[in-house]
């Protein structure tokens, strides 16, 4: 790996960092010992070359699959369109890689034909190879996208002929796959959009709780009661779900048995009130404890747990 800094520095005038050097050699370490690792990186280091390297070296090396998880578009756009088409002049190889997006990104064959009534969307999707959104270069509004994009609740691999499933195909061809943290945990959770990978390396990951948070919390609010609830009845309205089943029932049992639920009505509408209020009293007295004990600003870490090694790199001064 010492040969591929000096070429950075003799041929492609890159300044010699220390700090760069000895992440690339620590991460270099852990994927040969297969044993995760944490590095916090200044500024300035150099950090995407710093671990790209090593892994691309490793994939090549080992005929495996590396997944690189960033946060933001714009770092996914330099890996893409900077780091990686640099790293091959350096290493003097073709590195096979992609940035992987996710299903909603993708126009539905199908659903295209069922629901499309756009002619300038007509004349894109004769001519698109991909089926990729970011192709088109005129207004398409989110609505009329939702009609036409791949969605898994109307696509199927079997049944379905999206664009979605021909670029999954695709990836299979690829050693660096370049993902946001929101594509990595919907694999993980529902998709299983990636192939098969034997390592993964996490850019940004400061961000990466509150995403897996999203994805892995279960969460209820006084709002979301309300939504159900209301659903269930609705007091200024007199209807809901309720009222219907009721309706329903009186048509297919006899009306001894029907005057039985139309007694308990008010009975059961009133438990609605209570659950609700219950709900709100519960939730109130929650946020009073947190306040009290000062909880806000407490978070429990399991590092330590799970890793050997913690590493902090500052940048030299």
């Amino acid at each position: 790996m010492k040969k591929y800094f000096d070429s950075m520095i003799n041929d492609f005038d890159f300044e010699n960092r220390e700090g760069q050097i000895e992440m690339a050699k620590i991460i270099k370490e852990h994927l040969e010992d297969n044993t995760p690792c944490i590095i916090e990186a200044g500024t300035g280091i150099g950090k995407t070359l710093a671990y790209l390297l090593p892994l691309v070296l490793y994939a090549k090396e080992n005929d495996t699959r590396v997944v690189i998880s960033t946060n933001t578009i714009n770092l996914q756009e330099q890996l893409v369109e900077k780091d990686l088409p640099l790293l091959e002049k350096i290493i003097g190889q073709k590195i096979r890689y992609t940035l992987v997006k996710g299903r909603s990104n993708y126009i539905c064959s199908d659903r295209y034909y069922k629901n499309n009534k756009n002619p300038k969307i007509t004349e894109w999707f004769e001519n698109t190879h991909t089926g990729d959104r970011a192709e088109i270069d005129f207004y398409v509004s989110n609505e009329e996208w939702n009609m036409i994009k791949s969605d898994k609740d109307f696509c199927s691999p079997k049944k379905c002929n999206c664009f979605f499933y021909k670029a999954r195909k695709e990836l299979q061809d690829n050693e660096i796959l370049i993902v946001n943290h929101s594509l990595l945990f919907s694999h993980l959770k529902y998709d299983k959009i990636l192939p098969k990978f034997d390592v993964l390396l996490i850019d940004e990951a400061h961000n990466i709780e509150n995403v897996a948070r999203k994805y892995f919390e279960y969460k209820v609010s006084s709002d979301e009661l309300s939504i159900i609830l209301g659903m269930l009845y609705n007091f200024k309205t007199k209807s809901g779900s309720y009222i219907t089943m009721l309706n329903k029932l009186s048509t297919v049992l006899d009306s001894r048995t029907f005057l039985l639920f139309e007694e308990h009505k008010e009975e059961l509408i009133e438990l609605f009130t209570t659950i609700y209020t219950n709900f709100i009293k519960l939730c109130a007295e929650i946020s009073k404890i947190i306040v009290q004990k000062n909880l806000v600003h407490i978070r429990r870490k399991y590092i330590e747990d799970m890793l050997n090694d913690y590493i902090k790199y500052y940048r030299s001064e």
